[in-house]
């Protein structure tokens, strides 16, 4: 079962890269890179933590300040304009960039989904308050990336165009712009925080299931 996990993050990994979301993310649109990030730095990430075998998962000795230092840190750096902008559309600062949010997201949820149990931090209030901050980061960063002018990041405010797609953008979709950016902050804020608040209700739903068990 851990196998379908791992191939399904590598699925996810190579699906993100070949698809149209890689042009829209890379020339076109802000919150099409900030999706992109997302599945990236939380889904696949989620995924490899969940195919690690029991065994291996004994073995990783991993302090939660380093985990949680290395999620939030991956979350938030690649948003400084200047790494932001050396990413997009460059081969090897691309690769380091997405090597960078899957190695920061599997150490950020390695102590709440190790796959052996001894390892993973208790749910209050540890793995509360391990995400309540993680949540505080994200939206400080995703309310700031909403209201930016579009003008940091790339060549959004003017794209080349290379796929003939940006009347149709701007025009039929909405996506002009200053309205892409903010789209962009409120989905990295809104996503962000889902998984957050989606991993504290599964800590809970652990905890009280194992002592439903212990009852019995």
């Amino acid at each position: 079962m851990r196998s379908v996990f791992l191939v399904a993050a590598a699925l996810l990994a190579t699906a993100v890269f070949i698809s149209p979301l890689e042009p829209l993310a890379s020339i076109y649109l802000a919150s099409a890179h900030v999706v992109k990030h997302l599945l990236l730095n939380f889904i696949v990430p989620l995924l490899v933590v969940l195919g690690i075998p029991p065994p291996v998962g004994k073995r990783l000795r991993v302090p939660v300040v380093v985990a949680w230092c290395a999620g939030t840190v991956s979350l938030i750096v690649w948003y400084v304009p200047a790494l932001y902008n050396a990413a997009l559309g460059r081969v090897g600062p691309e690769m380091l960039q997405a090597a960078t949010w899957v190695l920061g997201g599997a150490l950020f949820f390695l102590p709440l989904y190790n796959p052996a149990r001894e390892r993973r931090m208790k749910a209050v209030p540890a793995g509360v308050l391990y995400l309540f901050a993680a949540a505080v980061v994200a939206s400080v960063a995703g309310l700031r990336l909403a209201t930016l002018p579009p003008g940091p990041y790339g060549s959004y405010a003017a794209p080349k165009d290379p796929l003939h797609i940006l009347n149709a953008l701007q025009n039929t979709w909405h996506f002009d712009p200053e309205d892409d950016q903010q789209t962009a902050g409120f989905v990295f804020w809104l996503g962000s925080c889902l998984v957050y608040l989606w991993s504290v209700m599964v800590m809970f739903y652990r905890m009280v299931a194992g002592e439903g068990s212990k009852g019995r």
